[in-house]
């Protein structure tokens, strides 16, 4: 029998995207469409699989009737559901459609692996589970914190994912033996991130000595950059006010990303001449910031323990010099090691792990990038021998 392994995601990364799928504005965070292009690319490893599909929800902002999208790329099919309708109306349409398209085309002996568990997959997932035999994963990236406004809507799709799924990928240890003392008869191992598609762009002989003769040399700053969300969760205040702290023109705070307190980011922007704000950036322009950036920051806040921030995946892959808070879903990651830690709330011990930690180190930019990637590969190994331990499984069952 045909096994079909099905990745349900939320994004579209497609490197040329059809007229019908740009009209619709597709809404995606960026963070998320990599993580969901690596574990997908990391997917089509997997062996006894016959057909690998990527699902997208595939909302937009546009209002309208948008049909499903299907690309064949030879080796995989990517499906973006339709939609109708306009705001919450539009929502509830992908919900009937994402259910009705699922149930139709899943079949008994089919996986399925979702990221998170979006809440327009939720009732076909439940209606699978009931009705046929197949075998759901969860990709957990993030548990919703309480300060989030998200929380109270998500946290029922959380519960409902714990109980539906028969195993999990977390993205940190905390994470893990989290759902462990949820479902301790459910299998979990741990995935954290993503790397970046180019590993060529590391710099064999950058090191923060020789960036700042290069840059101070030409009347210009190191760059310390921040990318994400911009919300309270994610200490983006406490990052501005430890880098305020101290004046100095030696260095320069770059910060891109959307979110609740973009008012305030901007505010300092304008007050603080070495403090830049770019908003939202396009996948070229946030790699060509960050191949300039020297020092990137992850300054969530320590009582998120359970979610693992990918942006330090990212700024690893590129051989960069990694700031963060001292969150024990990071502290009690496999790269911790190479990871600069700070203590939150505290401008003193910000600039002392930069002035004497960072800038006094002899790690070069090349062997931060090649003692990741050792990291890296050993997790990826992990993940794709548990999923062919899986599908080895679920394909013996159904002889």
């Amino acid at each position: 029998m045909i096994m079909n392994l099905f990745y349900l995601g939320n994004s579209c990364f497609e490197d040329n995207l059809k007229k019908e799928l740009l009209d619709r504005k597709l809404i995606q965070i960026n963070a998320t469409k990599e993580r969901e292009r690596y574990i997908f690319y990391q997917l089509l490893k997997t062996e006894h699989v016959d057909k690998f599909n990527f699902i997208s929800f595939g909302l937009g902002e546009k209002n309208g009737v948008f049909r499903k999208v299907i690309i064949d790329n030879g080796h995989f099919i990517s499906t973006f559901l339709g939609y109708a309708g306009i705001s919450k109306i539009k929502y509830l349409s992908g919900l009937f459609t994402a259910t009705a398209f699922l149930f139709s085309k899943v079949k008994s002996g089919d996986i399925l692996i979702s990221y998170n568990l979006h809440p327009g997959y939720a009732i076909a997932i439940f209606l699978l589970k009931l009705f046929k035999k197949v075998t759901f994963v969860i990709e957990f990236e993030d548990f919703f914190h309480k300060d989030d406004f998200r929380y109270y809507f998500l946290l029922p799709f959380e519960k409902l994912g714990l109980k539906l799924a028969d195993q999990f990928i977390a993205s940190s240890i905390g994470m893990k033996n989290y759902l462990i003392n949820k479902e301790p008869q459910k299998k979990c191992i741990v995935h954290s991130g993503y790397r970046t598609k180019v590993k060529s762009n590391i710099d064999e002989t950058f090191n923060v000595d020789n960036e700042i003769e290069t840059v101070l040399g030409n009347n210009n700053s190191v760059k310390i950059l921040y990318s994400g969300s911009l919300d309270k969760p994610r200490g983006v205040i406490d990052l501005v006010e430890n880098f305020i702290s101290k004046t100095s023109n030696n260095f320069e705070l770059i910060i891109t990303g959307r979110g609740l307190l973009e008012k305030y980011i901007n505010e300092k922007a304008l007050k603080y001449s070495n403090i830049k704000y770019y908003g939202l950036l396009s996948d070229l322009e946030y790699e060509e910031l960050l191949d300039k950036s020297s020092i990137c920051v992850s300054s969530q806040h320590p009582s998120i323990t359970l979610n693992f921030p990918s942006k330090i995946t990212r700024y690893l892959s590129k051989g960069k010099f990694v700031m963060s808070t001292k969150g024990s879903s990071i502290m009690f990651s496999e790269f911790a090691p190479l990871i600069y830690f700070y203590d939150y709330g505290n401008p003193l011990s910000f600039w002392e792990v930069i002035e004497n930690e960072i800038m006094n180190s002899n790690s070069t930019s090349y062997m931060i990038g090649d003692s990741f990637n050792k990291i890296f590969d050993k997790m990826d190994k992990e993940l794709i021998d548990r999923l062919n331990l899986l599908t080895n499984q679920a394909k013996l069952s159904d002889n």
